[in-house]
């Protein structure tokens, strides 16, 4: 399952991660034990993307967010806060 947070300044994106190891294997990050449970923040990665004007082109711009200020930010992007707002909290 997968939790995307869309508003008028950006949307936060829930994931997971797969990577090749050494061994030739496929292994998902962040690791977790057992069933990977869809409302723990720590057992998912976050990022928050927006658009910019650059050059008078739209560019896509992202960021991670570490799982215990995911709960922030996605109320921040419901709640209207602007994308310098969510920047500063995450700096």
């Amino acid at each position: 399952m997968r939790l995307t947070t869309t508003g008028a300044n950006g949307s936060l994106h829930q994931f997971t991660q797969k990577v090749k190891n050494k061994r030739g294997e496929i292994v998902e990050y962040p690791k977790v034990r057992g069933d990977r449970d869809p409302n723990n923040p720590l057992h998912w990665q976050f990022q928050v993307t927006w658009k910019e004007k650059i050059d008078g082109k739209w560019k896509s711009r992202c960021r991670s967010v570490p799982p215990k200020k995911a709960a922030w930010v996605k109320k921040a992007i419901a709640q209207g806060y602007g994308i310098k707002e969510i920047q500063e909290f995450l700096a």
